[in-house]
């Protein structure tokens, strides 16, 4: 199940560009000491993170942590945007007075 990636999403959504290089998070090269993924999420304008792996077990390394810089960037620089089914949809807080929110329908 490791080799599942939501790349699909720049697809359906052509006008979006994938922020890091990490596209598909392998055990050992995204979460490796010095790894670039902070750098990268740091950049992002929008992220679009899948829960539906969050507590799957392998035979592997992927269950292994890495760095947490990555998520100590998550938490301070995005806010969450909209979340849908396994999807959460979060946006870098530097575009807080450019991208508005939708005001639902009452």
């Amino acid at each position: 199940m490791t080799g599942y990636c939501d790349t699909w999403i720049y697809h359906m959504l052509p006008q979006l560009h994938p922020a890091t290089y990490f596209l598909q998070m392998n055990p050992g090269s995204a979460n490796a000491p010095g790894s670039r993924l902070a750098r990268d999420v740091a950049g992002a304008d929008w992220l679009f993170l899948n829960r539906a792996w969050d507590f799957i077990v392998e035979p592997n390394r992927s269950g292994e942590f890495g760095p947490d810089e990555p998520n100590k960037i998550v938490r301070t620089d995005f806010d969450l945007w909209r979340a849908y089914g396994p999807y959460l949809v979060l946006r870098n807080k530097r575009l807080r007075n450019l991208v508005e929110r939708e005001i639902p329908d009452r």
